[in-house]
Order: C-alpha cells, then structure tokens, then sequence
C-alpha cells in the first residue's frame, strides 16, 4: 500500500471520529509512518519530527498523539519502569501478516484476531521485552506443567 493510500485512509479515520485534518496530526502520523512497525517514545518522535524540519512543541504533538490514539490509528504500549511507546496499528485495508500460535504438546491455536495480537504484544513490552514485529508463538512447556501442577507459558 503506497504512502498516499495511507494518508488518505488516515484523513477518513479522523474525519470519522469527528477529529479536524490538522498539519500536527498529520506530521505525527507521518513520522511514525516513516519508521513503520517500530514502537517509538516521545522524546524519539519529536526528534525525528524536529530533525526532518517539522519543528513542533512537545504539547502540539501529544494532543496529536491523543487524537491519533482515539481515532485507532496509533497504539500506546506503556511498560512499567520503561518510556511508553507508540506505533502505527495496520489500517483496515492492509494485509495483516502478525498473528498469535498458542501451542501445547500437539495442540495448535492460530489467532488471526488484531486485538489478540495487540494484548500479547502489550504484554510482551509490559514485561520488559523488544515489541514483537511479526507472528508471535507462545509454547506451554508440557514437562514443566506436570512437574509443577500448572502450565508456565515462553514466548520465542
């Protein structure tokens, strides 16, 4: 999907949530288009916005970051003791290639479910590790589930 695509789809979702086209929504929106699945801070965003020309208050460009939250089109990943993050969720029409594979033993779930994708990835970051940037698998350790009488889950 090609950047005019993008900005054009992302002009409807704020239209949709009633939220003005402004030039601050639109260079946020720009900025983490730029570095596409990356999580990013704050401080990181509003350097590369000032680095690129973009020249924006740090107020400007949370209120931005507010409106883009609500209108679905950028998730906030906070993990405690760490910055929180954002990056731009998949827009309706793009291919969504992430899903989520629980496996136990021989069992197999496929989740192809967005929201499901995003809680896991949350809680990867929650719990201190890089934000996933394709499928996640989750696999249940069969032996140490009898050993210990409960199931304990690892993420590859």
């Amino acid at each position: 999907m090609n950047q005019e695509t993008n900005f054009s789809m992302a002009q409807s979702y704020l239209k949709a949530h009633r939220l003005r086209v402004t030039i601050s929504r639109m260079k946020v929106f720009d900025t983490l288009h730029r570095v596409r699945d990356r999580a990013i801070s704050r401080d990181e965003l509003l350097a590369r916005m000032n680095d690129s020309g973009d020249e924006t208050s740090i107020s400007s460009m949370n209120r931005a970051l507010r409106d883009l939250i609500h209108a679905g089109l950028v998730s906030e990943m906070a993990a405690q003791g760490c910055p929180t993050r954002f990056r731009l969720k998949r827009l309706a029409d793009e291919p969504r290639t992430a899903t989520v594979t629980l496996q136990c033993g021989t069992r197999i779930l496929e989740l192809n479910d967005p929201s499901s994708y995003e809680a896991v990835a949350n809680m990867i970051v929650q719990r201190g590790l890089p934000a996933p940037h394709g499928a996640i698998t989750i696999r249940v350790d069969d032996d140490a589930a009898h050993a210990t009488g409960r199931k304990r889950a690892r993420t590859k």
